[in-house]
């Protein structure tokens, strides 16, 4: 009885024996059974004596729920029982591509296989830094040729530094990133940092698109992370089979700089236009611009186009300066043509258009405004000499006038008198008068006749002619007085 149960034990040792000696020439084993979202797990594998290098085994069913990021292999020897024993090793660090329970699958590697293992992720741990994304594209459904942003945020504690993310290359879409930024929020009082990184994606066909992310690398307190983000997906919509190529998806502005209202025959005048939008380039504005016919009025050149950086917080949206030049032919009244930009407006599913134009403006001759000018100038050149001559006759007449008055205040006797009052000139140009019934005469014909001279000429006569011209000195004086207030109203001008 003893014998037969040796027996059954020799015979179960003989069948397990090769599994036993399988499993020690070929295993895999894991550093750890639990771990959190994007901290790593080491893979190794060992292989003793094996007939060729690990180099050789296919990692691929591990990339099924982990991110394989290093490879390393190294090989030991040492002898044992007088024969050289070769184990190979092969260390792989992964990091899980979700939460929940994964398997480190069978691996198979000359003719051995590995046992699966069991491993389970966490969303977090005691020591893992708690960070959230979310990642989303506006609009959700572009058409084909259209503008959008795809935008990725991560939120953390501000325990982790990231490292910058590049995302693929993809056939038929069009990726490039143009801002990222960083500020500080405190959510359920809890102060968090938000990072938000936005791409300018535009679908060049139509169909289900797939942006795959990157595995995102970080440190925190030293240690090495990388998360996964779920993979973006979204519809591109085909744009209408009858819109041009060039025409740009999406609304456009068109703002047009004032030009002088008055501009020379002749001369060369820039036109200038702001045009805003997205998904613009220069031979797309030169063919929605479109020939612009010049005519007897003006003669217009082809437009110049640039890209301008534009200070706007949207960095898809653009802004290009156009200019347009032009040449008046021809003096008078003159309206700018209007030009009109076409788009496609994905919210009522239309072709719309942007226009500027319309500008008032006088084209003037320079030749005739400076023969005007010119007319006008010796015109008032005239003016102004026969204003000098009337002044310069004015006061000459005052001059006489003055000087007259003054004899006749000095006159030391009738004679003088009388000679100071006939050299009171007030006929202009006529012939001096000899005598005062002559000189009375003139004063009539230009002041309408005053009694006062009259009677003053009737008593310089009777005092020279009754009494002589030996006055006595007051009533000299006396005659003099009266003489001057008579004056008073003789005019001095000599009209």
């Amino acid at each position: 009885m003893k014998f037969r149960s040796l027996s059954l034990l020799g015979l179960l040792m003989v069948l397990i024996a090769p599994a036993l000696r399988a499993e020690g020439m070929f295993s895999v084993h894991v550093d750890k059974r639990t771990v959190a979202l994007g901290h790593p797990l080491t893979v190794e594998i060992l292989a003793r004596n094996p007939g060729k290098s690990l180099s050789a085994l296919k990692l691929d069913p591990l990339k099924r729920d982990f991110h394989i990021d290093s490879v390393s292999i190294s090989v030991s020897r040492h002898r044992q029982s007088g024969q050289t024993q070769v184990t190979r090793r092969m260390t792989v660090t992964v990091y899980p591509l979700r939460s929940g329970t994964l398997r480190i699958p069978t691996l198979r590697f000359a003719g051995h296989a590995s046992r699966p293992l069991d491993v389970t992720v966490r969303r977090t741990g005691p020591d893992s830094p708690h960070v959230h994304f979310r990642a989303w594209i506006a609009p959700a459904n572009p058409l084909v040729r259209q503008v959008t942003t795809l935008h990725l945020t991560i939120r953390d504690e501000g325990s982790v530094q990231w490292e910058p993310i590049r995302l693929p290359s993809i056939s038929g879409l069009y990726l490039r990133r143009i801002r990222a930024t960083q500020r500080q929020e405190t959510i359920a009082g809890v102060q968090q940092t938000v990072r938000r990184y936005v791409w300018e994606l535009m679908p060049l066909q139509a169909g289900d698109w797939t942006v795959p992310f990157p595995m995102l690398s970080a440190v925190s307190f030293g240690s090495p992370l990388q998360y996964p983000v779920p993979a973006l997906h979204f519809h591109a919509d085909p744009t209408p089979a009858y819109l041009p190529v060039y025409v740009p998806i999406g609304r456009v502005s068109v703002q047009r700089q004032s030009l002088p209202t008055r501009v020379a025959v002749g001369r060369a005048v820039n036109w200038t236009l702001t045009v805003t939008g997205r998904g613009l380039s220069r031979s797309a504005i030169i063919k929605l611009l479109g020939p612009m016919d010049s005519n007897k009025a003006a003669r217009f050149y082809p437009p110049m186009v640039t890209r301008q950086s534009g200070a706007s917080s949207d960095h898809t949206l653009q802004r290009w300066r156009v200019t347009v030049p032009f040449r008046p032919l021809q003096a008078g009244p003159f309206t700018l043509p209007k030009l009109s930009l076409a788009y496609f407006d994905p919210s009522t599913g239309r072709i719309a258009s942007a226009t500027a134009g319309g500008q008032r403006l006088v084209i003037v001759d320079p030749a005739a405004v400076w023969l005007r000018r010119s007319v006008y100038t010796i015109a008032a050149l005239v003016l102004l000499a026969l204003a000098g001559y009337r002044a310069r006759t004015w006061y000459r007449r005052i001059r006489q006038r003055r000087a007259a008055l003054a004899r006749i205040r000095h006159a030391g006797d009738l004679r003088a008198l009388r000679h100071a009052l006939i050299a009171f000139a007030v006929a202009g140009d006529r012939p001096g008068p000899v005598t005062l019934r002559q000189w009375v005469s003139i004063v009539r014909d230009h002041n309408g006749g005053q009694a006062r001279l009259a009677e003053l000429v009737q008593q310089l006569d009777a005092a020279q002619f009754a009494r002589g011209s030996n006055l006595s000195e007051r009533a000299l004086s006396d005659l003099k007085a009266r003489t001057m207030d008579a004056l008073r109203s003789v005019k001095a001008t000599a009209h």
